[in-house]
């Protein structure tokens, strides 16, 4: 599996140091989950993504937020899925689609949001 470390910034503007990212690809006919090789993923993310993470290392998994991430359609049944660091609308998270949209090989894009667990939401609205 590749794994990547960056900070990953929650839609709230919370920073995460050290945050371990994956990608997968998965396909939606046979609903199977493929682990991913750096070679592969090279091919495919934006130079803002590898700029803004490093490959491996020690970290730690989120596991208060389903992390967002973005969805590099390969064809009609199977994409990439690439967990995004970049908090909506800045800088980085922008050139990351504009990126791709003008230079990638996907066929289509796409988001999935993140959710937040209620104990963490909770202690986060009473800071």
């Amino acid at each position: 599996m590749a794994l990547y470390k960056g900070v990953y910034v929650s839609d709230c503007g919370k920073s995460f140091p050290n945050t371990i990212l994956t990608t997968y690809t998965y396909n939606i006919s046979t609903r199977t989950k493929s682990d991913t090789a750096y070679e592969f993923d090279n091919e495919y993310l934006p130079n803002v993504f590898k700029q803004n993470t490093e490959l491996g290392g020690v970290g730690c998994r989120l596991d208060v937020l389903k992390l967002r991430f973005a969805q590099l359609w390969l064809n009609d049944n199977e994409y990439l899925a690439v967990e995004l660091p970049f908090k909506p609308s800045s800088l980085d998270f922008n050139s990351f689609f504009i990126e791709l949209a003008f230079y990638g090989k996907q066929t289509t894009l796409g988001l999935s949001g993140e959710t937040m667990n209620f104990g963490y939401l909770s202690l986060f609205l009473n800071q």
